[in-house]
Protein backbone atom coordinates (compact mmCIF):
# COMPACT_ATOMS: atom_id res chain seq x y z
CA UNK A 1 0.00 0.00 0.00
CA UNK A 2 1.69 3.34 -0.74
CA UNK A 3 1.65 6.65 0.64
CA UNK A 4 -1.68 8.30 -1.32
CA UNK A 5 -3.88 5.09 -0.87
CA UNK A 6 -3.16 5.08 2.72
CA UNK A 7 -3.46 9.33 2.93
CA UNK A 8 -6.54 9.35 0.98
CA UNK A 9 -8.20 6.78 -0.45
CA UNK A 10 -8.30 4.24 2.57
CA UNK A 11 -9.49 6.93 4.89
CA UNK A 12 -12.33 8.02 2.67
CA UNK A 13 -13.41 4.44 1.68
CA UNK A 14 -13.36 3.51 5.82
CA UNK A 15 -15.50 6.95 6.02
CA UNK A 16 -17.83 5.76 3.07
CA UNK A 17 -18.11 2.41 4.70
CA UNK A 18 -18.80 3.82 7.90
CA UNK A 19 -21.45 6.15 6.80
CA UNK A 20 -23.26 3.65 5.12
CA UNK A 21 -23.63 1.39 7.83
CA UNK A 22 -24.54 3.91 10.21
CA UNK A 23 -27.37 4.65 8.14
CA UNK A 24 -28.53 1.49 7.71
CA UNK A 25 -28.79 0.86 11.53
CA UNK A 26 -30.62 4.39 12.15
CA UNK A 27 -33.08 3.41 9.62
CA UNK A 28 -34.18 0.78 11.70
CA UNK A 29 -34.07 2.25 15.15
CA UNK A 30 -38.35 2.49 16.16
CA UNK A 31 -37.16 5.15 18.98
CA UNK A 32 -35.95 7.71 16.24
CA UNK A 33 -37.84 7.11 13.25
CA UNK A 34 -37.09 8.46 9.48
CA UNK A 35 -37.92 11.76 8.94
CA UNK A 36 -39.72 11.65 4.91
CA UNK A 37 -40.45 14.43 2.59
CA UNK A 38 -41.87 14.80 -0.49
CA UNK A 39 -41.73 17.03 -3.29
CA UNK A 40 -44.25 18.64 -5.50
CA UNK A 41 -43.18 15.63 -8.18
CA UNK A 42 -43.37 13.13 -5.55
CA UNK A 43 -40.15 12.43 -4.77
CA UNK A 44 -39.67 11.01 -1.88
CA UNK A 45 -36.55 11.74 0.70
CA UNK A 46 -35.58 9.68 3.75
CA UNK A 47 -33.43 11.33 6.14
CA UNK A 48 -32.36 9.33 9.89
CA UNK A 49 -31.84 11.74 12.55
CA UNK A 50 -29.13 9.41 14.23
CA UNK A 51 -27.26 9.21 10.91
CA UNK A 52 -26.80 12.78 10.67
CA UNK A 53 -26.16 12.98 14.80
CA UNK A 54 -23.22 10.22 13.75
CA UNK A 55 -21.88 12.71 10.80
CA UNK A 56 -19.51 14.77 12.37
CA UNK A 57 -17.92 12.08 14.20
CA UNK A 58 -17.31 10.17 11.32
CA UNK A 59 -15.78 12.92 9.50
CA UNK A 60 -13.39 13.46 12.62
CA UNK A 61 -12.67 9.83 12.01
CA UNK A 62 -11.73 9.82 8.27
CA UNK A 63 -9.52 12.95 8.95
CA UNK A 64 -8.22 11.43 12.16
CA UNK A 65 -7.09 8.79 9.76
CA UNK A 66 -5.27 10.76 7.31
CA UNK A 67 -3.31 12.28 9.92
CA UNK A 68 -2.20 9.35 10.82
CA UNK A 69 -0.70 8.44 7.88
CA UNK A 70 0.98 11.65 6.94
CA UNK A 71 -2.06 13.91 5.03
CA UNK A 72 -1.58 17.16 4.29
CA UNK A 73 -4.86 19.58 5.03
CA UNK A 74 -6.40 18.29 1.65
CA UNK A 75 -6.12 15.36 2.11
CA UNK A 76 -7.64 15.34 5.70
CA UNK A 77 -10.57 17.17 4.39
CA UNK A 78 -11.24 14.86 1.16
CA UNK A 79 -10.96 11.85 3.51
CA UNK A 80 -13.25 13.12 5.66
CA UNK A 81 -15.67 14.24 2.93
CA UNK A 82 -15.44 10.97 1.39
CA UNK A 83 -19.02 9.68 2.23
CA UNK A 84 -20.24 12.70 0.49
CA UNK A 85 -18.52 12.69 -2.55
CA UNK A 86 -18.43 8.70 -3.11
CA UNK A 87 -22.20 9.30 -2.73
CA UNK A 88 -21.84 11.99 -5.53
CA UNK A 89 -20.49 9.96 -7.76
CA UNK A 90 -22.62 7.02 -7.44
CA UNK A 91 -25.76 8.92 -7.81
CA UNK A 92 -23.78 11.09 -10.81
CA UNK A 93 -23.41 7.52 -12.39
CA UNK A 94 -26.90 6.28 -11.60
CA UNK A 95 -28.35 9.11 -13.48
CA UNK A 96 -27.99 7.56 -17.13
CA UNK A 97 -28.57 4.25 -15.86
CA UNK A 98 -31.73 5.30 -14.89
CA UNK A 99 -32.81 6.61 -18.43
CA UNK A 100 -32.18 3.50 -19.83
CA UNK A 101 -33.53 0.57 -16.96
CA UNK A 102 -36.53 3.09 -15.74
CA UNK A 103 -37.98 4.24 -18.65
CA UNK A 104 -41.43 4.46 -16.85
CA UNK A 105 -40.23 7.50 -15.27
CA UNK A 106 -39.87 10.80 -16.82
CA UNK A 107 -36.40 12.95 -17.05
CA UNK A 108 -38.40 16.02 -15.48
CA UNK A 109 -39.06 13.52 -12.04
CA UNK A 110 -35.83 11.84 -12.94
CA UNK A 111 -34.11 15.35 -12.73
CA UNK A 112 -35.76 16.00 -9.56
CA UNK A 113 -34.62 13.40 -7.90
CA UNK A 114 -30.98 13.46 -8.48
CA UNK A 115 -31.26 17.09 -7.09
CA UNK A 116 -33.22 16.44 -4.10
CA UNK A 117 -30.69 13.62 -3.18
CA UNK A 118 -27.36 15.16 -3.73
CA UNK A 119 -28.90 18.11 -1.54
CA UNK A 120 -30.07 15.47 1.13
CA UNK A 121 -27.58 12.96 0.75
CA UNK A 122 -24.27 14.64 -0.33
CA UNK A 123 -24.19 18.55 0.49
CA UNK A 124 -25.61 18.37 3.42
CA UNK A 125 -23.64 15.43 4.96
CA UNK A 126 -20.66 16.88 3.59
CA UNK A 127 -20.88 20.03 5.91
CA UNK A 128 -21.58 17.93 8.62
CA UNK A 129 -18.49 15.89 8.32
CA UNK A 130 -16.13 19.45 7.69
CA UNK A 131 -17.33 20.35 11.42
CA UNK A 132 -16.27 16.96 12.49
CA UNK A 133 -12.83 17.20 11.20
CA UNK A 134 -11.98 21.05 11.72
CA UNK A 135 -9.85 20.18 15.02
CA UNK A 136 -7.54 17.81 12.80
CA UNK A 137 -7.24 20.30 9.85
CA UNK A 138 -4.40 22.51 11.63
CA UNK A 139 -2.40 19.62 13.44
CA UNK A 140 1.07 18.81 12.52
CA UNK A 141 1.43 15.68 10.67
CA UNK A 142 2.09 12.01 12.68
CA UNK A 143 4.59 10.04 10.95
CA UNK A 144 3.87 6.43 11.61
CA UNK A 145 6.74 3.86 12.56
CA UNK A 146 6.98 2.78 8.94
CA UNK A 147 6.72 6.83 7.58
CA UNK A 148 9.65 7.60 9.77
CA UNK A 149 11.77 4.75 9.05
CA UNK A 150 11.40 5.87 5.81
CA UNK A 151 11.94 9.04 6.22
CA UNK A 152 15.40 8.51 8.19
CA UNK A 153 16.34 5.87 5.36
CA UNK A 154 15.95 8.70 2.49
CA UNK A 155 17.82 11.11 4.35
CA UNK A 156 20.87 8.87 4.42
CA UNK A 157 20.93 8.03 0.79
CA UNK A 158 24.05 7.97 -1.21
CA UNK A 159 24.34 11.27 -2.12
CA UNK A 160 21.49 12.95 -0.41
CA UNK A 161 22.93 14.03 3.07
CA UNK A 162 25.38 12.66 5.71
CA UNK A 163 25.86 9.25 6.02
CA UNK A 164 25.61 7.28 9.44
CA UNK A 165 28.80 6.22 11.21
CA UNK A 166 29.63 2.85 10.90
CA UNK A 167 30.18 0.59 13.84
CA UNK A 168 33.38 -1.23 14.24
CA UNK A 169 33.02 -4.98 14.56
CA UNK A 170 31.70 -6.67 17.33
CA UNK A 171 35.54 -7.86 17.96
CA UNK A 172 37.04 -5.26 17.74
CA UNK A 173 34.39 -3.20 20.56
CA UNK A 174 35.02 -5.93 22.86
CA UNK A 175 38.76 -6.01 22.52
CA UNK A 176 38.50 -1.95 23.30
CA UNK A 177 36.21 -2.33 25.84
CA UNK A 178 38.38 -5.04 27.99
CA UNK A 179 41.42 -2.82 27.42
CA UNK A 180 39.71 0.34 28.69
CA UNK A 181 38.81 -1.88 32.14
CA UNK A 182 42.42 -3.28 32.22
CA UNK A 183 43.90 0.30 31.85
CA UNK A 184 42.05 1.61 34.66
CA UNK A 185 42.61 -0.95 37.25
CA UNK A 186 46.09 -0.77 36.08
CA UNK A 187 45.90 2.91 37.35
CA UNK A 188 43.93 2.31 40.88
CA UNK A 189 46.05 -0.29 41.52
CA UNK A 190 49.13 2.21 41.00
CA UNK A 191 47.57 4.63 42.93
CA UNK A 192 47.01 2.44 45.27
CA UNK A 193 50.47 1.49 45.86
CA UNK A 194 51.93 4.37 45.25
CA UNK A 195 50.07 5.92 48.52
CA UNK A 196 50.82 3.16 50.55
CA UNK A 197 54.69 4.06 49.77
CA UNK A 198 54.23 7.68 51.13
CA UNK A 199 52.39 6.77 54.10
CA UNK A 200 55.11 4.49 54.79
CA UNK A 201 57.64 6.67 54.24
CA UNK A 202 55.78 9.46 56.27
CA UNK A 203 55.64 6.94 59.00
CA UNK A 204 59.62 6.24 58.61
CA UNK A 205 60.27 9.98 58.55
CA UNK A 206 59.72 11.41 62.11
CA UNK A 207 59.56 15.30 60.68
Amino acid sequence: MNMRVRQLWAPALSTFLVSVSVQFVALRVPQLPPWVFFTRNGVSIVLAPLWMLALPFIGALGAWLSVRAGGNTRDRLLSALGSAWLMGSILTLGVPLSMVVERHFSLRIKLTAYIVYMIAWCLVPAVLLALGALPWLGRPRILGRRNLQAAVLSSHVPGGGAQPAALPPLHARRGATSGARAAISGCLLRVGIDGHGRRRDAHLDPA
